[in-house]
């Protein structure tokens, strides 16, 4: 049993009394350990309501704003329009050059050095203006394009040898070379030609094309 100050007349009163002897006030009951603990959990489930309602907050600086696909979109076009736009900047320019060198003394030096087999050297002097629009120009230009294409099908030839299907002027400029003899026979389906070299290899063409080889 607890004695404690009665709250309104400041007189001595147990606990266990009903009521102040003195002034018949009740006492005041002491807090039981089950108040207690029931009342730290109500403040820890308070504490950790606000605590979660505050962590669910998005901070800009710590989560970023990702693009969306419109916006990707959107960058990707622009980006294609100033290559595009870089592109005929240039041709402009290449179609300026060829103005002030003089199309027709261009054209002219093209097809000097297609006519004389120099395509290599034709194509590096076209290559500053090689997407011009002028026709005379593109027709030299195509046609030392198709040299250097030509040229470089022989050099591979003469690596590789020979293979169905070449052609006789193939096979020449290949590492077979010149044949030592030719055998020729022509009937109503055709010219057939036998190619006999030293080596005891034999080349046969049917109407110009390479059908059969013998070694």
């Amino acid at each position: 049993m607890a004695v404690v100050a009665c709250r309104e007349c400041g007189g001595k009163v147990s606990t266990k009394a009903a009521a102040c002897p003195q002034c018949g006030a009740k006492p005041k009951q002491p807090t039981s350990v089950f108040a207690w603990f029931m009342g730290a959990a109500a403040g820890m489930v308070v504490l950790s309501i606000v605590t979660s309602s505050l962590g669910d907050r998005t901070n800009p600086y710590e989560h970023p704003v990702t693009a969306t696909p419109a916006a990707s979109s959107s960058a990707a076009s622009d980006r294609l329009a100033k290559e595009q736009a870089a592109l005929a900047a240039k041709r402009l320019e290449r179609e300026r050059a060829f103005a002030a060198a003089g199309p027709a003394k261009v054209t002219t030096e093209m097809r000097r050095l297609v006519a004389a087999r120099k395509y290599e050297a034709a194509l590096a002097y076209g290559d500053p203006y090689f997407d011009v629009g002028d026709k005379d120009f593109r027709a030299a230009y195509e046609q030392a394009s198709k040299g250097v294409e030509a040229e470089t099908k022989k050099k591979w030839a003469r690596k590789e040898g020979v293979r169905i299907g070449m052609t006789q002027d193939e096979v020449l400029a290949s590492s077979w070379g010149k044949p030592h003899h030719v055998n020729t026979t022509t009937t109503s389906y055709g010219v057939r030609e036998q190619w006999v070299y030293d080596s005891g290899n034999y080349l046969y063409f049917r109407n110009g094309i390479l059908t059969t080889i013998q070694n």
